[in-house]
């Protein structure tokens, strides 16, 4: 895989992924159906400017609906499965492009196999939207300062019990 971000790195302009087993009887059935002398199973996405653009193309030809992000949410969504299947960290690394820590702060997902995992419940029940009152463009001044018993004011002559050494008060 090509990486252009990288390309003026010193050996980090492609990166070797492998074909992972669910996705490997699609090529294989893509290739024995390709044009006579074609190179390449999908020619046009290594003709169009990215393969997003593509990938969004068949996404909808196939009648399913394009979420948004969709390159990032497929890395996303692989990097998890990798790590869920036990393939060592270096290699989820090396096959994403990214480390652990930007991995698990971009990428990962809480699922409902989570939930049912630690529940015992198959899926996370929906959450019980809250009672609101009336919605206005004009919201009026709280008076929560007012009903409570002890005043919050703190007097400005307030006797430190504490001071941190060598602060300026």
């Amino acid at each position: 895989m090509r990486q252009a971000k990288l390309e003026h790195h010193p050996g980090r302009a492609t990166r070797v992924v492998p074909i992972f087993a669910a996705l490997r009887p699609h090529l294989e059935r893509a290739f024995r159906e390709r044009k006579p002398g074609a190179v390449y199973v999908l020619p046009r996405a290594r003709s169009t400017g990215t393969l997003s653009t593509h990938a969004k193309r068949l996404v909808a030809k196939a009648g399913i609906e394009v979420w948004p992000k969709l390159v990032v949410n497929l890395r996303g969504r692989c990097s998890d499965d990798l790590e869920r299947a036990g393939v060592s960290e270096k290699a989820v690394s090396a096959w994403t492009g990214n480390s652990k820590r930007i991995r698990q702060r971009h990428y990962h997902a809480v699922r409902d196999e989570d939930w049912a995992a630690a529940t015992g419940v198959p899926k996370k029940p929906a959450p019980i939207p809250a009672p609101s009152g009336p919605i206005s463009s004009h919201q009026e001044p709280s008076d929560l300062h007012q009903t409570r018993e002890k005043s919050l004011d703190v007097p400005k002559t307030a006797k430190i019990k504490y001071p941190r050494q060598g602060s300026n008060l």
